[in-house]
């Protein structure tokens, strides 16, 4: 699974669905292209999904950078804000399983060490702290020009078949289409039951950012009400913190589980 953004989800599928069936034809892989309005839970971005052998999968997905990016070289003017081409190439953002993880990393950070340096790239995970509740999946950042970003690829999907334990929970396109309060106060509740005795929790939710406005109010009453009523801390990240590979600011709630549930599940 990779990213999009709607541009490019649209590129990729080309006028009358052309552009993504002449790729399934050369490639032998399936492609699928979330529909315009189901993103990637936290993002503002569509899912790709390739399925098929690996050579045929690293096929698809090499004539779908081609696609979406043309010969980008990475010596272009700076890209605007929201652009997912970098100074040193592009940027791709895939979904692995979080239980892979562990392997890709490896020891002491050894794994991940040895695909930057064959590949050439960089490569990011996202932190555990940015999860989106009930996902279990975790966002890996991969930068570089195109033909050192399939080589990054195909090192992280060698390693993750090394894991017999390896698999995507939902091996489809549809997702809910932002973090929901119900799934924080499920988690809250869970902790709750669990818990003799009341004790400061903390929990983070990704919001695009342009919702945030709404949420902060005119000169900041709104989140002030909300941190009255409940009792909780409500922090917000500053313009330009976002989550690693998208356009969305991190909210913190912090308190007593009570308070957090108040908070999270107010409008429910």
């Amino acid at each position: 699974q990779f990213l999009a953004s709607n541009k490019d989800a649209g590129t990729l599928i080309g006028r009358g669905g052309n552009t993504i069936s002449s790729l399934q034809q050369r490639t032998g892989a399936r492609i699928r292209v979330s529909n315009g309005n189901e993103y990637y839970p936290g993002t503002q971005n569509r899912i790709v999904l390739l399925t098929g052998q690996l050579s045929n999968i690293m096929g698809a997905l090499e004539g779908s950078l081609r696609e979406i990016y043309g010969d980008f070289s990475g010596h272009s003017a700076p890209s605007p804000p929201g652009d997912d081409r970098d100074s040193n190439g592009i940027m791709l953002t895939l979904a692995v399983p979080e239980i892979s993880c562990g392997l890709l990393i490896g020891r002491g950070g050894e794994n991940i060490r040895v695909m930057v340096e064959e590949s050439g790239c960089k490569i990011q995970l996202t932190n555990k702290d940015h999860l989106v509740p009930g996902i279990t999946e975790r966002l890996v950042l991969v930068v570089g020009q195109i033909d050192r970003v399939l080589k990054a690829v195909e090192l992280i999907l060698y390693k993750m078949w090394e894991d017999p334990k390896c698999r995507y929970d939902n091996p489809t396109t549809q997702y809910n289409s932002k973090p929901l309060a119900s799934d924080l106060t499920k988690a809250v509740r869970n902790l709750q039951g669990s818990s003799m005795q009341p004790e400061r929790s903390s929990y983070t939710v990704h919001v695009p950012d342009n919702l945030v406005p709404a949420i902060l109010g005119r000169g900041g009453q709104i989140i002030k009400e909300m941190m009255e009523v409940s009792g909780a801390t409500i922090k917000v990240s500053q313009k330009g913190d976002f989550v690693p590979g998208t356009n969305n600011r991190i909210i913190s709630i912090i308190g007593e589980l009570t308070p957090c549930l108040c908070t999270n599940g107010a409008r429910c």
